[in-house]
């Protein structure tokens, strides 16, 4: 029988979880690293080997999506979560939810606000800036020229360069516009001072821009000793 990628997912970070909640373990080893990025500049793919050093879940935008429509899964995820911290995740979101009219993109982010207070996960998306809280929750933008990002669309679609820059052109104008609109992040959504770090990806190849990252994420919250110790 063919294994359910995201019920093998649930099931490998449902398990990070309960270590995590063992005696002992400190609270911030929970960190999320939440990846901001500008089309075609690699970000996908740096999350990926971020997750897999880390062995975070990766949670993109589909993902989410089906997680706020499973009601099993929903359940899972707020398991064992007190009811202060369910009110703190409900008080977090109501800012948001004005803008969010439609009722899928806020099951979305109630999923995304929950798994930042469960943490061990690397989020992507422009979408958890607004959600996840800034005190666990490592910042990231990873960001190229738009010529290198013009030319990785070329290698990886086999468009013309006038294709190829048009599309990025298009991504760049919904991206924008989904944050000022819909997220109301403004004219300020990739202004570096709301991330931790930025990742210029023209001259950083895949692995030197995640071991970055990781580093960046042990500095910014660093073990602490277990109790008792």
């Amino acid at each position: 029988m063919a294994v359910d990628p995201l019920s093998e997912l649930f099931e490998r970070q449902t398990s990070r979880w309960a270590i995590e909640g063992r005696a002992g373990m400190p609270r911030l080893r929970g960190a999320v690293v939440s990846i901001s990025r500008l089309p075609f500049s690699g970000g996908d793919q740096i999350a990926e080997r971020v997750a897999a050093w880390l062995d975070y879940g990766l949670f993109g935008l589909e993902t989410l999506r089906e997680i706020a429509g499973n009601p099993a899964l929903r359940t899972q995820l707020a398991a064992d979560l007190d009811a202060d911290l369910l009110r703190t995740i409900e008080a977090r979101l109501q800012p948001l939810f004005g803008a969010l009219d439609e009722a899928d993109l806020r099951e979305v982010a109630r999923v995304l606000a929950t798994l930042g207070e469960r943490g061990m996960a690397v989020v992507v998306g422009d979408g958890a800036l607004a959600v996840l809280p800034r005190e666990r929750t490592l910042r990231v933008l990873i960001v190229a020229p738009c010529a290198s990002r013009v030319q990785r669309a070329i290698d990886g679609l086999g468009e013309s360069r006038e294709q190829a820059a048009r599309r990025i052109e298009h991504e760049d104008a919904a991206r924008s516009a989904f944050l000022r609109e819909r997220l109301g992040l403004g004219a300020s959504r990739d202004d570096p001072l709301l991330y931790d770090v930025v990742v210029n990806t023209e001259a950083l190849s895949v692995e030197a821009a995640a071991a970055l990252i990781v580093e960046a994420l042990r500095r910014r919250f660093p073990p602490a000793a277990p109790a008792g110790t």
